[in-house]
């Protein structure tokens, strides 16, 4: 999934571009049918319960809207992005172009289908966890300690060996086992796969798999109600960060059947998940 994290995008050289005309009324349009999902979405979740700013990217320029108090969207800035991001960048992060405000950033044509919009809500989960217990979460990690120099970066850089075929094998197998239910299996590989890595990288998996799992988790719950397609990643060798998007969705679905509660309390989830 086109996608990056809270706190950090890869910053490059502009790269030449050549500049189209920026249809702001059909922004408006397509921003307007997120505020009707949205209707849908804010009795699933607390994530949901209000809309947050969208910062849709032309090309080099960037167009910022907030919603307003009758949920309409008002356009408060637009400008020159002044960094190359990622072809249909579809993210959630405090925006270097505009003073650093969190906001959920698409390229402006990610409204065309209704996964489209289920990647936007991804994205709200995210400024969701940045509003509400993401800073103070990271300061109970070692990892956000030792990699404060990078400024985020590790969020997404992160050397996990992931090219480790037996952490790969046993991370899968785990995946399966959350589908079954089956809670011991689970828990088993899960103390395997700790054995096999630093202290580190099970705090860099757990971390992902709250971050991303959750959200993932939230968004396929809104695919599901409005009939769109799942999103799902790959289980094969080599695994990658985005398969603890996968891995973190399926424990939170396992969690959650024993404690509905820890859905809706994202730090007694992400306990759980340290400690599962």
């Amino acid at each position: 999934m086109k996608y990056i994290i809270a706190l950090a995008v890869i910053i490059m050289l502009l790269a030449s571009c050549t500049n189209q005309k920026i249809d702001e009324q059909k922004y408006i349009s397509q921003l307007d049918e997120v505020t009707k999902l949205w209707q849908t979405a804010r009795t699933l979740h607390p994530a949901w319960q209000q809309l947050y700013p969208v910062c849709l990217i032309n090309c080099e320029r960037f167009t910022l809207y907030k919603p307003e108090a009758d949920n309409s969207w008002r356009k408060i800035d637009s400008g020159n992005v002044n960094m190359q991001l990622p072809d249909g960048i579809m993210a959630a992060f405090p925006m270097p172009f505009h003073n650093y405000e969190m906001a959920c950033v698409l390229d402006d044509r990610s409204f065309s289908t209704k996964e489209d919009m289920t990647i936007v809500f991804h994205e709200f989960v995210h400024c969701y966890q940045a509003a509400t217990c993401d800073s103070d979460l990271k300061e109970r990690l070692f990892i956000a300690k030792e990699y404060a120099h990078t400024n985020g970066m590790w969020e997404l850089q992160y050397p996990f060996p992931y090219e480790n075929d037996a952490v790969g094998n046993l991370y899968i197998q785990m995946i399966e086992a959350c589908e079954q239910g089956n809670r011991e299996k689970v828990a088993q590989m899960r103390n395997e796969i700790r054995t096999l890595v630093s202290a580190n990288d099970w705090e860099y998996l757990t971390w992902q798999e709250f971050k991303e799992g959750s959200a993932r988790w939230l968004q396929n719950t809104l695919a599901r109600e409005i009939g769109a397609n799942e999103a799902s990643s790959k289980r094969s060798q080599p695994i990658d960060r985005v398969t603890f998007y996968e891995g973190g969705e399926k424990v939170i679905q396992l969690l959650t059947a024993e404690n509905p509660a820890l859905g809706s309390d994202f730090p007694a989830l992400w306990k759980a998940i340290t400690e599962l």
